[in-house]
């Protein structure tokens, strides 16, 4: 290949490289831009608790505590939401008028009554949403995925796997919560895999991905978001579930694709419209 080919080819390399990310930022701004027809207060006021636990791995990854300040702080910021953050398991004055609680953290084993409060929060219509290890127990496995949609399982051939990963995430854009995303997105994070996943409710694989060439089973689409929609009570509505695997790395917090991910993920749990979520998001890269 000649001086002149070279020189051409890493041009039209650039080229490329410009575009696929001017269209992944300007598909995002727009995402992100207000708009004046849309209301810009929510339907009502919210209460969320996030639960977090002490620090168990190397720094800058799974901080738990960060992200509950972190994120709480974001959501502080809007009219209308009171946030509260707690050191484990959530308490029944944490549970009593909650809208939303948020899990990223690790979690031994729940018993219970405390999966009795998790029912009774569902039974409600109201939502949980569950970070990368807060989708981890080490016992009744298979209890934590009726509620979440999915677990990490510890037994057997069926044991789900970890393991870093950089393969693009698929995302279903057909959905509201990633309506005017890419339609992928490659990440540096870990993934699990193989997860167990639950009997109860309705259970959508919102983004997937493939595992790791190197630890098997990388022909099949795993997810790395979902939703569920559990059945409704009486006259409540649904009570909702956000689920991802993503976040082994505190860097995120500071991405604008996956907060807006996690935004409009934290907006459809509450069954509110994504307008009055969006200015926060503007601020990050």
């Amino acid at each position: 290949m000649t001086g002149s080919s070279r020189t051409i080819l890493f041009l039209l390399l650039a080229l490329f490289f410009y575009a696929a990310s001017f269209a992944d930022e300007s598909g995002l701004k727009s995402v992100l831009q207000s708009d004046p027809s849309e209301s810009q207060q929510l339907s009502d006021s919210k209460k969320i608790v996030l639960a977090w636990s002490k620090d168990d791995h190397p720094r800058n990854t799974h901080g738990y505590q960060f992200f509950a300040k972190t994120y709480g702080a974001m959501l502080s910021k809007m009219e209308g939401i009171k946030v509260s953050d707690v050191e484990g398991f959530p308490s029944p004055a944490d549970w009593e008028g909650a809208d939303l609680v948020i899990f990223y953290l690790t979690i031994r084993e729940l018993d219970d009554a405390q999966y009795a409060q998790l029912d009774t929060h569902l039974a409600k219509g109201k939502a949980l949403m569950v970070l990368h290890q807060g989708i981890v127990q080490r016992k009744r496995t298979g209890d934590w995925a009726d509620r979440i949609g999915y677990s990490y399982s510890w037994g057997g051939e069926s044991r789900s796997k970890w393991g870093a990963f950089t393969a693009p995430v698929k995302f279903d854009t057909s959905h509201p919560i990633f309506a005017g995303f890419p339609q992928t997105v490659s990440y540096k994070d870990e993934l699990y895999w193989k997860l167990e996943k639950g009997k109860r409710g309705i259970i959508n694989n919102l983004a997937t991905t493939q595992a790791p060439g190197n630890r098997g089973d990388s022909d099949q689409a795993w997810p790395v978001y979902w939703t569920v929609e559990h059945d409704a009570v009486g006259k409540s509505p649904k009570g909702r579930v956000f689920g991802c695997v993503i976040g082994h790395f505190d860097k995120y917090l500071h991405e604008q694709i996956f907060m807006t991910a996690l935004v409009r993920g934290t907006a459809w749990c509450l069954y509110e419209a994504f307008e009055p979520f969006k200015a926060p998001l503007r601020q990050l890269k």
